[in-house]
């Protein structure tokens, strides 16, 4: 009786899972997409990823109101848990901003678990990305306004894509307003115009 309860679980579980992982075909359009800041803000998009184990790549990207890329920036992270390395990467967006003189900010991550903790007043669902957390509070002070967003997989992916430039080189690699080629066609998934790319030149 054991064995067969155990084994329906587990077909349901797989059932389900199938489920959800199933394209959506209906509408193309109706999946998520980027939408770009109020005036006055930028919108820095920060994500991470994993590419072996206990290595992976940060990834951020930073745009103005009108889409255009004007600043980014990846480096590698070495650490065991995922929740710490997408706080690294938020971190690295509040860093990036903050050497780029940038006032209005608002902070974009597909991380629910980041967003909430830097949302509440204080930090209690996870201790592991508790000193992050109080770093990027304490270095957004320079900000005259910032808001932290969560934002769906879909509409994060340039961030997302970012990260795997990280694995191409040790060091912390930035650029300015010619986003690495391998961005540009995700930039163009976003229905935004993408400057010329650094290896288009």
């Amino acid at each position: 009786m054991a064995i067969r309860f155990c084994s329906k679980l587990a077909f349901e579980y797989w059932d389900n899972t199938i489920a959800a992982n199933k394209p959506n075909i209906a509408d193309p359009h109706d999946r998520p997409t980027w939408n770009p800041p109020p005036p006055g803000y930028v919108a820095v998009n920060c994500d991470a990823a994993w590419y072996k184990p206990d290595i992976g790549g940060l990834g951020v990207v930073i745009r103005d109101e009108n889409g255009v890329v004007i600043g980014g920036s990846t480096n590698r992270t070495n650490c065991g848990f995922v929740e710490i390395a997408e706080a690294q990467a938020v971190r690295l967006g509040v860093v990036l901003a903050s050497d780029c003189n940038l006032k209005r900010v608002r902070f974009q991550s597909d991380s629910q678990l980041v967003i909430s903790e830097l949302l509440s007043s204080k930090s209690h669902r996870s201790w592991k990305i508790l000193p992050i957390i109080e770093e990027i509070r304490n270095r957004s002070k320079v900000f005259e306004a910032v808001t932290w967003e969560w934002i769906p997989r879909e509409a994060n992916m340039v961030a997302h894509n970012a990260t795997s430039l990280a694995m191409s080189r040790v060091d912390l690699n930035r650029w300015a307003d010619r986003p690495p080629p391998s961005l540009s066609l995700v930039l163009r998934n976003d229905g935004l115009l993408c400057p010329p790319s650094a290896g288009d030149l």
